[in-house]
């Protein structure tokens, strides 16, 4: 079931398509992940529950200065070091300093007397201000990775040195076994640049293309971790709302941990399809909306089953959005039988890739989806087609075709106002064409 998307397109917008080159993702021997919003939600931050905590300890304050004047003076001296180090806060995005040092000034400028050495200092002030929770189902992942020996460690962006990041983790994931922990105030360099990747590839002695890179932060993160040939990954559900998408740069999207083990386990070192769409026929700025989709690849003697419309006229693969904490597997399933009538096999059930599309959605929306592609086989009974109205409007109906006979046909097809994923579609069947004239396609 696709999202309709109405004939009239943006005014000034061009029809333009952007296809991302082929990303084989294999089964990676190690996992980097991010630590804030990606291991863990820290969402709830107050500073003023930080301050309140160290001041409360403090052996002097002559000038008696509260929680909240504390941060306004420590929001002067971010200011003031964002000259040096550019507007995002502490960096430019080159270089990282630390939060020792800038405790040591804060406070000694204050007049402020601490019992205690500036690491705990920091340890007090975040145990205090941050109200955090493990991300959901990571403590299940990070079980699944290191039962299969892929290895797991963390990069963060932190002004806190790496023995406090590491004690946080320890208290949070206490069954953890990361190889190793890096806060980037102990390296120089922070993400995105390459050096303190650079770092992290070298403390695993692996090559980077064998690594992934999960994080929240589509720069830091993404474009940070491809620049030098990692695999990117963006977790999404505590992500910054309004990233941009780094141009020319294929990445994985995961809503829930749940789902990045499902991927994992159907990966199984298959190579699969990577294409990125963009028909750029919106408006920037309006209001996104989020969608993922399966679809299925089923080859009998040459012909792939597809679903043909009487109304307009095109070929598209089977399948479509999943349901609420759906698994990927079952939306495959429902989707097929529901289109089609034919009865997939689980057991049958390969990964065989991905696109992400970017379109114009319903009135000013903008629809990012993505669909994930498998290869499955189906019994040999059939059940009852469960279609959708506008699926009855369309006048969807089963056919079994060959790629170039859909691909002759949906390119004959000028008139695609109603059928936007025909663009999708169609490019999907020119890049499994291609694999199978390589010797790929199976039966």
């Amino acid at each position: 079931m696709e999202n309709r998307v109405p004939a009239a397109a943006c005014a000034g917008s061009e029809n333009r398509i952007k296809t991302g080159g082929q990303l084989m993702f294999h089964v990676p021997e190690m996992i980097l992940f991010d630590y804030g919003q990606t291991l863990a939600d820290e969402g709830d931050y107050d500073p003023i529950r930080g301050n309140r905590a160290v001041l409360e300890m403090a052996v002097s304050n002559p000038r008696k200065i509260t929680p909240e004047q504390l941060q306004d003076a420590a929001d002067g001296l971010t200011k003031d070091i964002g000259e040096l180090f550019g507007e995002e806060k502490r960096s430019n995005p080159e270089g990282e300093f630390s939060c020792r040092a800038f405790n040591r000034y804060l406070y000694e400028y204050l007049g402020i007397e601490l019992p205690m050495p500036w690491e705990e200092v920091e340890r007090v002030f975040w145990k205090a201000a941050v109200k955090v929770r493990k991300a959901d189902g990571i403590e299940k992942l990070l079980a699944y990775l290191h039962d299969r020996g892929i290895r797991t460690a963390v990069l963060s962006n932190m002004m806190k040195d790496t023995g406090t990041l590491t004690e946080r983790i320890h208290e949070l994931l206490p069954d953890n076994h990361f190889s190793f922990i890096m806060a980037s105030s102990d390296y120089l360099f922070r993400k995105p640049h390459p050096r303190i990747f650079e770092m992290a590839r070298a403390k695993a002695g692996l090559s980077a293309d064998t690594i992934w890179y999960c994080g929240d932060n589509l720069v830091c993160d993404v474009k940070g971790a491809a620049g030098v040939g990692m695999k990117p990954v963006w977790y999404t559900p505590y992500a910054k709302k309004g990233q941009e998408a780094p141009e020319g740069i294929s990445y994985m999207t995961i809503n829930h941990w749940e789902e990045f083990i499902q991927l994992l386990e159907l990966f199984r070192g298959d190579k699969g399809i990577c294409l990125t769409v963009d028909k750029a026929d919106y408006n920037p700025v309006w209001k996104k909306r989020k969608r993922v989709a399966v679809r299925g690849f089923i080859r009998k003697e040459g012909r792939y089953a597809m679903i043909h419309s009487g109304k307009y006229g095109e070929y598209k693969f089977p399948g479509g959005g999943a349901k609420p904490g759906e698994q990927l597997e079952d939306t495959l399933l429902r989707e097929v039988q529901e289109e089609t009538g034919l009865r997939v096999k689980r057991e049958s059930i390969r990964y065989a890739g991905r696109v992400r599309e970017t379109r114009r959605g319903m009135g000013e929306e903008i629809l990012e989806m993505i669909s994930y592609y498998f290869a499955c086989e189906t019994e040999k009974d059939t059940a009852d087609r469960c279609l959708d109205a506008y699926e009855k409007e369309y006048e969807y109906e089963p056919a079994f075709v060959t790629l170039e006979e859909a691909i002759r046909n949906n390119e004959r097809i000028t008139d695609t106002g109603n059928i936007p994923w025909i663009v999708r579609d169609t490019l999907v069947m020119k890049a499994l064409l291609q694999k199978e004239r390589e010797g790929n396609g199976k039966e």
